[in-house]
C-alpha cells in the first residue's frame, strides 16, 4: 500500500511510413505521356504511359534509387541489358532512363495484371486447375533458364514478378 505505482510504458508508436509521390519526371515525359497509375512494387510506383512516337501503351516500372540495393555504376548497364533479351515468356523491356531520384524501366503492358495480384484475390471457394499452375510454372522456368542462359539473374522472384 505505501509505494507509488510504477508507470506503465509508453506504448510503441507505429514506425511512420514514407508515402512517395508517383514521378512526372522530364526525363520520362519527354518520351512517354502519363496515362494512369497502377500501383505501387517494392521500390516505387507502377503507371501506365503512351510512348510518344509510336501511340503504344507501355507499362513503366518507376524504382527509387534510394530503395534499390546494390544500385550505383553498376546497375545501369544491368538494367540496359534487360533491352536485349527476347524469350516467348518473357515481357519485353523496351526503355531505361534515369533521372537523380529514379531508374524508369518501361516494358510492354499486360493487361492481366500479375500472379501476386490474381492470388490476392482468390478465396477459400475458389480454386486453380493443376494444368493452370503447372503452365504457369512452366513458362517461369523457361523464361528463367533463358536468363540465365544469358548471364541475367532476377534475384527477387516472386508471384508479383509474374505477368499475366
Amino acid at each position: 500500500r505505501g509505494q507509488p505505482r510504477a508507470k506503465a510504458p509508453a506504448a510503441a508508436q507505429p514506425p511512420t511510413m514514407v508515402i512517395m509521390e508517383p514521378s512526372r519526371s522530364e526525363v520520362l515525359l519527354r518520351k512517354y505521356t502519363f496515362e494512369h497509375e497502377l500501383g505501387t512494387w517494392p521500390f516505387g510506383f507502377t503507371q501506365v504511359v503512351k510512348d510518344r512516337q509510336s501511340g503504344d501503351i507501355k507499362t513503366c516500372k518507376i524504382a527509387a534509387k534510394h530503395l534499390v540495393r546494390g544500385g550505383g555504376a553498376q546497375l545501369v548497364p544491368r538494367l540496359h541489358q534487360l533491352k536485349y533479351l527476347r524469350h516467348r515468356c518473357l515481357s519485353p523491356v523496351f526503355d531505361i532512363l534515369e533521372d537523380e531520384g529514379n531508374y524508369y524501366i518501361i516494358s510492354d503492358r499486360c493487361i492481366g495484371g500479375d500472379l501476386g495480384d490474381w492470388v490476392d484475390h482468390l478465396d477459400e471457394a475458389d480454386w486453380l486447375e493443376e494444368s493452370t499452375i503447372a503452365t504457369y510454372i512452366f513458362h517461369t522456368l523457361a523464361a528463367m533458364a533463358y536468363c540465365h542462359s544469358e548471364g541475367v539473374f532476377h534475384g527477387d522472384l516472386g508471384p508479383s514478378s509474374i505477368a499475366l
